[in-house]
């Protein structure tokens, strides 16, 4: 393999990091591929540097804090994806967040002045060839020993391997799609946002800058968009349910959700697309629809409301690049 196809292969990750993350109003700081110096190299093995392929940042809601995120971005054949090479980067990762809460000159890079913050390391392992079997990556991070990875203490590292960047992509393109549609069906980037209500114990402290997914959001069974109004269509909701859509009970506690935080309103659209689902998910949800208005009562007004919600499915994509697109980018 040529020095040019291996960049370009490198390069694949980095397009879709980037393509995803800017959906998920992710920001970018600095600049991208950076050497630093390492602050503990007796520590870490005689290391001189740590290199850091790119820094996101956004705002946490509940908390007045903003969130760096340091990303070790890999792109591998089916074959290379083991536990070894996990690990491998893993241990570089956790040393460079180490470093990283230390080093003025990761600070200069990548800091904002007068911002509290903190800063988290991410694993982004993008599977180019597109062929690793679904579910394995997890079979390979279960095998490895958190211990070994030495992750500094109150660290966190979160790691997106081909089943989570496949879901995230997936969610991007279909964000794309509505916002592209004829007629659009969600308005522009900038009248988008995720959505964080005030909880018992927490609140949105900071309700115009957190706009964007956090790394919560994004690893859990939901996620929730929040967008005004476009043309005729009301201001709503978009929900995107990565769930099995095995039973009743998993809906149910959707529509409690809903309820719960006050998303169902007149005039208040709610989408929820559902992605990778059981064939039946939907015919679930209108069964569990009908159990909760018989648990609460049929009230008319309650019944229009869930009767607005509109479920549907999600294209499944896989977004493979050839090295030669990829050298024209």
């Amino acid at each position: 393999m040529s020095g040019g196809e291996t960049a370009n292969i490198a390069k694949k990750a980095e397009i879709i990091s980037k393509l995803m993350f800017d959906e998920f109003l992710w920001e970018e700081s600095g600049s991208r591929n950076q050497s630093w110096p390492c602050c503990a190299n007796k520590v870490h093995g005689g290391r001189k540097t740590h290199p850091t392929d790119c820094v996101y940042y956004y705002d946490e809601p509940y908390r007045k804090v903003r969130t760096y995120i340091n990303v070790d971005v890999k792109s591998f054949a089916s074959a290379s994806i083991s536990k070894g090479a996990i690990e491998a980067a893993l241990v570089s990762l956790a040393q460079a967040i180490e470093c990283a809460n230390q080093s003025q000159d990761w600070r200069d890079l990548y800091i904002h002045d007068g911002y509290s913050y903190e800063v988290c390391g991410m694993l982004f392992i993008y599977n180019h060839d597109g062929e690793y079997p679904a579910g394995k990556f997890a079979q390979e991070m279960d095998k490895i020993k958190i211990e070994k990875l030495k992750i500094p203490q109150g660290q966190r590292i979160v790691v997106y391997g081909p089943d989570e960047i496949n879901w995230l992509n997936n969610v991007r393109y279909d964000i794309r799609a509505l916002r592209g549609g004829t007629p659009a069906r969600i308005p522009a980037r900038a009248r988008c946002k995720f959505f964080y209500p005030n909880l018992v114990r927490s609140k949105n402290v900071q309700p115009i800058r957190a706009k964007a997914a956090t790394i919560e959001m994004l690893c859990s069974p939901w996620i929730i968009m929040q967008h005004g109004e476009i043309g005729q269509r009301s201001a709503g909701y978009v929900i995107y349910y990565r769930g099995k859509g095995v039973c009743e009970d998993e809906f149910l506690y959707l529509i409690d959700y809903l309820m719960h935080y006050q998303m169902l309103q007149a005039g208040v659209s709610v989408l929820i697309r559902l992605y990778n689902t059981d064939e039946l998910a939907a015919s679930f949800f209108l069964k569990a629809k009908q159990r909760y208005l018989d648990s609460y009562g049929q009230s008319d007004d309650l019944k229009e409301l869930l009767d607005g919600v509109v479920v549907e499915g999600m294209t499944d994509i896989v977004t493979k690049f050839s090295s030669i697109e990829v050298g024209m980018a």
